[in-house]
């Protein structure tokens, strides 16, 4: 089954084989940013799984409320991340219609290429909380669940890196009155992960 996958169904309502061969087609949407988001947000599924094994076996109260807490923001994560899987779509196609309609020097196609800058901004930024907020988990994770711990976090900066990646592919176009601003945001991502 190839085709595009359009807002008609969201991302996270669409069952795998479909949302995989709409990645497989020849058009551009879901692309590589709206894959990020989805990597990232299986992640946050997989980090969430380990919280409540470990909530299962945790012992004393100060463990159970550190992991209660952890449980509910993978839980935002998870659920942020799936949206912005297909806000990726939407912005992208936002662009596309604006370039064919209005033209690439109207103010409606400037404005489509910063949401479509500021949705894998958004992912980078929602995969980097994650990553830290995992952190956290990492000491209190059982050891049967190590490897879902770090596929967990391998998915996540996946997602940070793919963000980033289609963010920037997007800053060369934008208007200067959104230029400096996704720059400065784009940089200050840039350096939370390198440290």
């Amino acid at each position: 089954m190839g085709g595009r996958v359009t807002a008609v169904k969201p991302v996270v309502e669409l069952a795998v084989g479909e949302y995989l061969s709409g990645l497989a087609a020849a058009t551009p949407v879901p692309g590589g940013g709206s894959a990020a988001a989805l990597a990232g947000a299986m992640g946050s599924g997989l980090l969430c799984m380990v919280t409540r094994i470990a909530m299962r076996k945790a012992k004393d109260a100060p463990a159970q409320e550190s992991l209660r807490w952890l449980e509910i923001e993978f839980e935002r994560c998870l659920e942020n991340l799936g949206v912005l899987s297909q806000e990726d779509i939407d912005a992208y196609d936002a662009v596309v219609l604006a370039r064919k309609e209005a033209g690439k020097e109207s103010r409606r196609f400037a404005d489509c290429v910063a949401e479509a800058t500021r949705v894998p901004l958004d992912t980078a930024d929602a995969a980097d909380r994650a990553l830290r907020i995992a952190d956290r988990l990492r000491p209190l994770a059982l050891p049967v669940t190590v490897s879902d711990f770090e596929t967990g976090c391998y998915l996540l900066e996946t997602a940070f890196k793919g963000g980033m990646a289609n963010a920037a592919i997007n800053l060369p176009d934008l208007h200067p009155d959104h230029r400096e601003q996704f720059q400065q945001r784009y940089d200050a991502l840039s350096k939370k992960r390198s440290k």
